[in-house]
C-alpha cells in the first residue's frame, strides 16, 4: 500500500493502481476488511484522478461496504471522497445522496458534528454547493471554512474550497473578489506543494 501512494506521489497512476492491486490481492487472502477498505478506497482515489469516475464511484462503495463497522472517520472520509467524485463526474444528485449519508452519520454518532467538525464544514459546504445557495455558501466559506482548513495547515481542502468562493462570486460578477479568491487558492496550493 505504501509503494502505491509513494508511486502516487511521483505521477506514476498506473504503477500505484498496480500496487493496490497487489494489496487488494493479500488483503483478501487474510480476509483483512479493514485493509479491504482503505485498498478500496485508494482505488477509488486513483482512478477518479483517472477520470474513470464509474470505476472510481465502484472502489469507494466496496470502501464503505467493508468500512462498516470502521471509525466514524474512516466512513466519512470515503463518503466525501464519494461526493467529490460525483460532483467531478457531473452527478449533482447522487453527490447529493452521498452528503445527506454523510449527514446522517454525523447526526448518529454522540458529538459527530463537533468531534468530526472538519465533516462538519465539508458536508455543509456541499450540502450549500449543490443546493444553489450562494450566500450562505459564500459567508461558510469565508468565515469558518478557509480559515479553519488554513489553520489545520490542510491547504488542499482550503485551496479548494478558495477556488469555490471565487466561482461564487464570478456567477455573481463580483470579479475583484473573484481574483482575490483565485489568487488565495493558487497560493495555497503553491504552500501544499513546497513551490
Amino acid at each position: 500500500m505504501l509503494l502505491a501512494i509513494c508511486y502516487r506521489r511521483c505521477g506514476e497512476i498506473d504503477k500505484a493502481v498496480d500496487h493496490c492491486l497487489l494489496a487488494q490481492k493479500a488483503a483478501r487472502m487474510l480476509d483483512d476488511r479493514r485493509l479491504l477498505g482503505i485498498v478500496e478506497h485508494n482505488l477509488g482515489h486513483l482512478k477518479g484522478m483517472k477520470r474513470q469516475y464509474r470505476e472510481a464511484v465502484q472502489h469507494y462503495e466496496n470502501s464503505l461496504i467493508y468500512k462498516e463497522d470502521a471509525p466514524l472517520d474512516a466512513r466519512l472520509i470515503t463518503l466525501l471522497s464519494l461526493v467529490r467524485v460525483h460532483c467531478d463526474a457531473k452527478h449533482y444528485r447522487k453527490a447529493s445522496m452521498a452528503v445527506e449519508e454523510g449527514w446522517k452519520q454525523l447526526e448518529q454518532a454522540p458529538n459527530g458534528a463537533s468531534e468530526h467538525y472538519e465533516y462538519y464544514l465539508h458536508f455543509s459546504i456541499y450540502r450549500l454547493l449543490l443546493s444553489g445557495e450562494d450566500e450562505l455558501l459564500e459567508r461558510l466559506l469565508k468565515q469558518e471554512a478557509i480559515p479553519y482548513f488554513q489553520k489545520k495547515k490542510e491547504y488542499d481542502d482550503a485551496s479548494l474550497y478558495a477556488e469555490y468562493l471565487a466561482d461564487c462570486y464570478m456567477r455573481r460578477r463580483q470579479y475583484k473578489q473573484a481574483a482575490q479568491y483565485y489568487q488565495l487558492s493558487c497560493t495555497l496550493l503553491r504552500t501544499q506543494t513546497g513551490v
